[in-house]
């Protein structure tokens, strides 16, 4: 069974999924997984991108090249993936 790292954290399930979905689309294996924290009153929410350690690399690459895109920029349906 494959070994799954944390690679980022999201406070936002849209950007997650969409970035969920563009490593997919990559052909990289991922797995979202929400975390939430109660302590002294406070709640805390967020959701974990994980990925193979084997492909740490690539999808850092990806999810950095995505960063500099606006959703704008990009034909009808196609904003959804970046963030």
């Amino acid at each position: 069974m494959e070994q799954f790292f944390v690679l980022t954290t999201y406070s936002d399930h849209m950007v997650a999924d969409s970035t969920c979905g563009l490593l997919e689309q990559a052909g990289i294996p991922v797995m979202l997984e929400h975390v939430e924290i109660h302590e002294a009153g406070v709640a805390a929410s967020g959701i974990r991108l994980l990925v193979p350690f084997e492909y740490t690399q690539r999808a850092m690459k990806i999810i950095e090249a995505g960063k500099g895109l606006h959703r704008s920029d990009l034909p009808p349906n196609k904003g959804a993936l970046l963030h």
